[in-house]
């Protein structure tokens, strides 16, 4: 009964949070980054992330991530957090050191200038990143009381230091044509990254959001915040 009461009593401790009203901007943060890390620490399937698939069909330039897994979400913190009951809205800033993802892909097209075409093995390497997320939320009631779920949301992701390509096996390894694609790629990496990064970090945050609903069931609205 001892042992019963004191891990009962850890899991307690392990889920209370600081209470804050929503205008409360450095508490609001403090307890997004409180749920944002007991939900990747709780999770080994967040970090590193597996993709089986991921398919980019962009303005010129269709492409597929295939076997890709992403490391660094779990060295992410919350910047900016505010939220808003009146329109059921939550906004959140991410800042992450770094990303690392691997994997196979396939690519046809152009991006930017420049003809693309190739398969084969991928590494893309990041340092800082900025990821603003925006989510759109709703009440669920259960027992009497209400609990949040993320019905949508969007992400606007911006590097905000150099991002490396890699590409092997580009216009199948002819190196004359590939140089000049990946030379292009590294040297322009602000645009490059801008134009290719919507539906991977679109799936990325699929699964954190999945992850974050199934942590939001666990706790009504009452025990994250001061309602007024």
């Amino acid at each position: 009964m001892v042992r019963l009461i004191f891990f009962l009593s850890i899991g307690i401790l392990a889920n209370a949070y600081d209470k804050c009203k929503v205008t409360e901007e450095s508490c609001m943060v403090k307890l997004a980054n409180d749920v944002f890390t007991e939900i990747l620490s709780g999770n080994d399937e967040l970090d590193p992330m597996r993709h089986e698939i991921i398919e980019g069909n962009l303005s010129g330039l269709k492409y597929s991530l295939t076997d890709t897994s992403v490391t660094g979400f779990k060295n992410c913190r919350v910047d900016v957090a505010k939220g808003d009951f009146v329109k059921l809205s939550f906004d959140v800033t991410l800042l992450c050191p770094a990303f690392l993802m691997r994997g196979n892909y396939s690519a046809n097209g152009q991006i930017i200038t420049l003809p693309v075409e190739g398969s084969g093995n991928y590494t893309i390497q990041t340092k800082k990143y900025r990821l603003g997320i925006k989510m759109d939320v709703e009440m669920q009631p259960k027992d009497g009381k209400s609990y949040l779920h993320v019905k949508s949301f969007s992400v606007d992701p911006e590097p905000l230091e150099q991002v490396v390509f890699k590409f092997d096996n580009l216009f199948n390894g002819n190196k004359e044509l590939a140089e000049p694609d990946l030379k292009f790629a590294n040297e322009n990496w602000m645009q490059v990254t801008s134009a290719l990064q919507s539906p991977v970090f679109q799936a990325d945050l699929n699964k954190i959001i999945k992850e974050a609903n199934k942590h939001l069931k666990k706790g009504a609205l009452e025990e994250y915040f001061i309602l007024e």
